[in-house]
């Protein structure tokens, strides 16, 4: 695994094991797609008590996205090559507080996209896991977005 996903990982505080069945998804993909895997991301949620559970394991290649969902209890993955559908909508909702910058501990995002294919994602993320998502969101998102709509003249 990628030094960068190592540090991504121990920054929103994954627990070793957990980081260890991540490495392994990695791998899997890796070893059955061609395209180089770009960044990675795991929505998780904080629960009352301070622990974070983990949920879905996002990996976003050159031209293509896989989800691992449900990490933790099954396998189920998905795929889909971002060059053959198109994005038809996105809404990003943050605290108020925080305006999609200085997050906290109880700092919240969430991301929701539909394709006109039908599919959609739904993406989150707690603490400084908001920081993630938010650039994520602004560096791959929107930028295939806007790539996008200025194939077809908009």
């Amino acid at each position: 695994m990628e030094e960068k996903f190592c540090k991504y990982l121990k920054d929103i505080k994954v627990p070793t094991p957990l980081q260890n069945k991540i490495e392994e998804m990695i791998n899997y993909f890796e070893s059955i797609l061609t395209e180089k895997l770009e960044n990675i991301f795991l929505c998780n949620t904080l629960n009352e008590d301070g622990t974070y559970d983990y949920t879905s394991l996002w990996l976003f290649f050159e031209d293509s996205v896989c989800e691992a969902k449900n990490i933790l209890k099954v396998i189920d993955y998905d795929y889909m090559s971002i060059s053959q559908t198109q994005f038809k909508y996105w809404n990003i909702k943050s605290d108020i507080d925080n305006q999609f910058k200085d997050f906290t501990e109880k700092s919240r995002i969430s991301l929701h996209i539909d394709f006109v294919n039908g599919l959609l994602w739904e993406l989150y993320s707690c603490g400084n896991n908001c920081k993630y998502l938010y650039n994520l969101f602004t560096n791959y998102i929107l930028k295939n977005f806007q790539k996008q709509n200025n194939k077809k003249g908009f």
